[in-house]
């Protein structure tokens, strides 16, 4: 009391005091005659009330000059007067409303007053609510808020902002002590049933707990939202209690957080809330979401109302309803939202229509399926064909989910498969992956369907050899599941029978990488036991070879005689599937561990060779397959069967030089199996290949105008004389010149794209030999044939990618012109070597090369530093080429990152646009006006736009991304830099620019 007298400037409180305090005004009448002034303000209840009740007539003159104009004196007093009540004997709770909320609520009128005092109440509060917890536990809490409850009460002029304190304060200390106690349910619901029972508490009660309830779960949030419903469906019929209600349910909806987590967790508590209000007020509330919550501004609004429309069609109050009308509304609703304008919210209407597909139960159907039927289908499905090309890869996933369910649970047809197919070629590692998945969904549901059996073939067996390995482990899962079923399911082996037909090489190929790629495969016993029993029968030997040449090591069982008698029964049939399986147990032999017979096994196979009648798998197989057997037992038997055959041929070839005319000594078809099985023979063979029979290789390439040698003994011709280079260095540097020379001028493409294809062998075999002469590889970059182009691309990219060729300003510029070419295949397969191999490799080359594929396009070479020659024959000037100029500066753009946008921005404005500041008045040169053109588009081109400063809606942001402050405190901080650099480092240059 000490510090209560100091702070009013008194020596004690007697009647003196009081006179002073009241002047005038006081009439000594109205105070008891029981009032003793030596006792502590706490023990003076009645009668301090009776005195604070009359100062509350008197407020205006007297607390104006007290207390009102001096905020530090209001937090003294208050803080004294608080302290008092709790350490004070008798009871606090008196003393603390008389002495604070009655001087609080009866005597302050400015907002900062009430902002300090109600900061030190609530703290008050707090403390002795905390005392009384450890003392007495609930009872305590109890005794509390009862007391405080009844002394608020008693004076109906008090205003609301009591109550919330009171509640706010209660819910506070409750959550401290219980978060850390297992409490009885019994007692908290004492707790709870003292607010309950007050209808003004329970207004204030639902505005305090919605913060416990968006806070997420614990222990006061989820008995809060019980005890609410408790209360709610008690009061039914009460419309202010259920007026309540409803807004705490908006309250909740409104302020839903980003974070998917507490999302979630709002998300059941209002639901719980939902379920007990009155059939009308529900309808009112699916109204209020449908028009308000997601037709909002924000998206947290819209996604979360996609997320309520969900779990609204499962309500009874919608699913048992005889009239269907809110459950298409509610259908309506998600439906439109795949056009949302946000792609976060396009992805989640679409996730939500792909769980109702799946979830909903057979009576809600009913109302969805139709919005699928034939006269709606083709509007949701020109929906979700957007959806596929959409720009982001969460929106592009849930599109291949809602794909997915109409498969499953519409029809299958060929247009959705045909977006599953593109799905599955998507860029995005998590769509490709989800589309993947969704085709293995596919197969299990329609095994037997052949239309799904050959899309699972042509997308997941490819991805067994996908760059991502979560892609590729998925698929060899597959793969092996498959496999480990052809001795149980029918659709394996139909699958199976699909890939051995020979017409489907790619999907063989595609099959042999997948069984590379599988890690520990463990056949099971049953499915080894069954592929070895249908071995016997002629009708599946081809297709059980197919697996068994991959994995020859888990079938030890299989001996090499019986595969020579595989290989002499396919010499009887002689068609494409004897000579697929023949060329199978060919690897089936060389793979074995143990061979017996090799001499016998030699010796046909070798007279098989020397008929040349065989197609050239099986002659390279052949050979392969000699050279492995004959190499287990005497090596010097190859070079002898090496120098035979090449000494046969030979012969055969110098005749037909003589004559210079096929038709005379051999056919076309028996020529080019010489030519083949000599270049074969000659991989295997390292001795001096006689000067004669390179020499009537080579004159066979060249031919003569009288000479009438077929297309395909030339092209054969260029590509055995490319295995004698790869073995022989001297006949590489005999023959490098006559490739090049043919290359030039040879007007055949077939002649053109085998000679390229060899070189682009010897520039990895011999790089110093080649250097010379790799202008005409890269000259075929713009070659008139699209089949001679196409192949430089890949021949090229690869050499690249393996750092055998320099990536220098020429190669580039041939390059970067076929982003332009008129054949959309050529264009689509110069974007994907650029975009996803060479800028990986080489991930500044559009940044380093960028100013002069400016100048080359507009045919400026005097800028340029590059001497490649031929470089004249691949610009782009003048005005009828600017569009294509202006795609190729796009597609470059498009592949910078913001670092180098930047700093192209500043070497535009330096090299470029500084030839343009005349130091005189001497007018622009034409030829360059077309340059000033393209750099000033390019300074406003969209695509240099630095990505990081995009809009927030452009961004594919997670649901569950609780980083949008710093994002956009970052987007803030990188334009102040780029404002920064582009007003030191363009800034001058461009009005240097504008003046002159």
């Amino acid at each position: 009391m000490d510090e209560l007298k100091a702070s009013l400037g008194l020596s004690s409180l007697t009647e003196e005091w009081c006179h002073n305090m009241l002047k005038d005004d006081f009439c000594s009448e109205n105070f008891p005659e029981s009032w003793t002034y030596d006792n502590t303000l706490i023990g003076l209840e009645e009668p301090f009330r009776d005195l604070l009740k009359y100062i509350r007539k008197k407020r205006n003159r007297i607390w104006d000059n007290l207390i009102l104009s001096d905020v530090s004196r209001i937090q003294c007093v208050t803080n004294v007067v608080l302290e008092s009540c709790i350490k004070g004997e008798g009871s606090p709770l008196t003393g603390l409303l008389g002495g604070g909320c009655y001087l609080y609520l009866s005597t302050l009128e400015g907002a900062s007053a009430r902002n300090v005092f109600h900061n030190m109440l609530f703290g008050k509060v707090m403390e002795l609510l905390k005392v009384q917890n450890d003392s007495s536990s609930f009872e305590g809490i109890l005794a509390v808020y009862d007391s405080l409850s009844e002394i608020i009460e008693s004076d109906l002029t008090l205003p609301d902002q009591s109550y919330w304190i009171l509640v706010k304060s209660f819910l506070a200390s409750v959550n401290i002590n219980c978060s850390h106690k297992k409490a009885d349910n019994s007692d908290f619901n004492q707790l709870f049933s003292v607010i309950l029972s007050k209808p003004k508490d329970f207004k204030f009660f639902i505005k305090e707990a919605s913060a416990y309830l968006l806070a997420g779960k614990s222990y006061v949030s989820d008995r809060c939202s019980g005890l609410i419903c408790d209360f709610t469906s008690k009061s039914s019929e009460n419309k202010r209690v259920i007026a309540h209600h409803l807004n705490l349910i908006h309250t909740l909806c409104s302020s839903i957080s980003d974070r998917t987590e507490a999302r979630r967790q709002v998300e059941a508590y209002i639901l719980k809330l939902v379920a007990v209000l009155p059939n009308n007020c529900f309808f009112e509330f699916v109204d209020w979401i449908v028009t308000q919550l997601c037709m909002s501004q924000k998206v947290v609004h819209r996604i979360f109302g996609a997320e309520m429309c969900f779990q609204l069609s499962f309500n009874d109050f919608v699913t048992d309803a005889e009239d269907p009308s809110v459950l298409k509304v509610l259908y309506q609703t998600i439906i439109l939202g795949l056009c949302d304008k946000a792609p976060t919210v396009r992805a989640k209407y679409a996730m939500v229509l792909s769980d109702l597909l799946k979830n909903a139960p057979t009576t809600s159907q009913k109302s969805l399926l139709p919005y699928f039927e034939p006269s709606n289908s083709e509007n949701i499905l020109h929906v979700v064909q957007s959806l596929s090309s959409d720009e982001k890869s969460s929106v592009r996933k849930a599109s291949c989910s809602l794909l997915l369910m109409m498969l499953l649970k519409i029809k299958i047809r060929s247009s959705w498969l045909k977006i599953i197919y593109r799905f599955c070629l998507d860029t995005a590692v998590s769509v490709r992956k989800q589309a993947l998945m969704s085709v293995g969904q596919l197969l299990s549901e329609f095994e037997s369907d052949p239309v799904v059996q050959r899309l699972w073939l042509e997308t997941v067996l490819p991805a067994t050899n996908d760059n991502e390995n979560s892609v590729k482990d998925y698929c060899s899962l597959q793969l092996e599941r498959l496999l480990n079923k052809l001795h149980s399911c029918e659709h394996a082996w139909e699958i199976l029978q699909l890939i051995s037909n020979p017409k489907s090489l790619d999907l063989q190929t595609y099959f042999d990488f997948g069984i590379y790629n599988l890690k520990d495969f463990k056949m099971s016993a049953d499915c080894r036991s069954y592929l070895l029993e249908k071995l016997e029968d002629p009708q599946s030997t081809h297709t059980i070879l197919l697996v068994v040449s991959k994995m020859v090591d888990k079938f030890k069982e299989i001996d090499s005689c019986q595969l020579v008698d595989i290989f002499e029964r396919c010499l009887l049939t002689r068609s494409d599937d004897s000579y697929q399986t023949m060329c199978m147990s060919f690897t089936c032999l060389r793979n074995l561990k143990r061979v017996t017979d090799i001499d016998e096994i030699v010796e046909k196979l070798r007279l098989e060779l020397k008929k040349f009648i065989h197609p050239y798998i099986v002659i390279k197989e052949l050979v392969a397959t000699v050279a492995n057997l004959i190499h287990r037992s005497d090596k010097q038997q190859m070079i002898t069967l090496c120098e035979e055959t090449i000494r046969d041929i030979g012969v055969v070839l110098q005749n037909l030089c003589l004559t210079q005319t096929s038709h005379d000594v051999i056919s076309s078809m028996k020529l080019c199996c010489y030519l083949f099985t000599l270049g074969e023979v000659t991989m295997h063979y390292t001795k001096v290949i006689d000067s004669s029979v390179i020499l009537s290789v080579k004159e066979l390439i060249i031919g003569s105008e009288e000479s009438s040698f077929s297309t395909s003994v030339r092209g054969h011709s260029i590509i055995a004389l490319g295995k004698m280079c790869l073995v022989h260095e001297d006949v590489a540097k005999d023959s490098v010149m006559l490739f090049s020379k043919v290359l030039e001028d040879d007007k055949n493409f077939e002649i053109r794209n085998n000679i390229l294809i060899v070189l682009g062998d010897l520039i990895v075999r011999y790089p110093t030999i080649i250097a010379e002469y790799l202008y005409c590889v890269t000259d075929c970059l713009q070659d008139g044939s699209m089949v001679v182009r196409r192949q430089a691309i890949i021949v090229l990219t690869k050499l690249l990618q393996e750092d055998y060729l320099k990536w220098r300003s020429g190669i580039v510029m041939k390059f970067i012109s076929n982003l332009v070419c008129e054949n959309s295949e050529i264009r689509q397969l110069c974007e994907l070597c650029l975009s996803n191999i060479l800028l990986v490799r080489y991930p500044k080359t559009y940044f380093d090369f960028f100013i002069e594929v400016v100048f080359f396009a507009n045919e400026l070479f005097s800028f340029l530093t590059t001497t490649e020659p031929n470089l004249l024959h691949f610009s782009l000037p003048g005005k009828e080429n600017q569009a294509k100029r202006r795609k190729i500066y796009t597609a470059m753009l498009q592949n910078l990152g913001d670092q180098q946008k930047l700093e192209l921005t500043t070497r535009i404005c330096k090299e470029i646009l500084t030839l343009f500041v005349a130091e005189n008045d001497d007018p622009i040169d034409e030829k360059l006006i077309p340059l000033l053109h393209d750099s000033l588009w390019i300074l406003c081109c969209p695509s240099l736009k630095l990505s990081s400063l995009k809009s927030r809606a452009c961004h594919d942001f997670d649901d569950d991304d609780s980083n949008i402050g710093m994002i956009e405190a970052q987007t803030k901080l990188i334009s102040t830099i780029v404002k920064r650099v582009f007003v030191e480092n363009c800034t001058p240059i461009i009005s240097n620019f504008v003046k002159s």
